[in-house]
């Protein structure tokens, strides 16, 4: 899952980009998982589903930067999730990161 706040959608750069990084780790979410369950369907052992989310919210904003907060897991079939947070600082005059 992804999501994030209206003012980081009125932002299409900055929306791209949250969007194109989510994508770039479900697609390697998504090989990993494939290989796992093949392993584990040649050696008996049980798949878990592996799971991914992302989510932004507004730290803080003034007119020319944009502050946001970001909490992301994932799940990859073992014992606990991994999970953690990160920031981003959008220069909306610049439009860049």
């Amino acid at each position: 899952s992804l999501a994030y706040p209206a003012a980081v959608a009125a932002i299409p750069a900055l929306a791209d980009q949250i969007e194109a990084a989510s994508l770039k780790q479900k697609a390697a979410n998504i090989a990993e998982a494939r290989a796992d369950k093949v392993q584990r369907a040649e050696t008996g052992g049980p798949f878990n589903a592996y799971e991914q989310a992302d989510s932004w919210i507004v730290a803080g904003e003034t007119d020319r930067l944009l502050s946001l907060a970001n909490e992301w897991s994932t799940f990859t079939g073992g014992a606990h999730p991994n999970h953690g947070t990160r920031g981003l600082l959008w220069d909306k005059v610049r439009g860049e990161a």
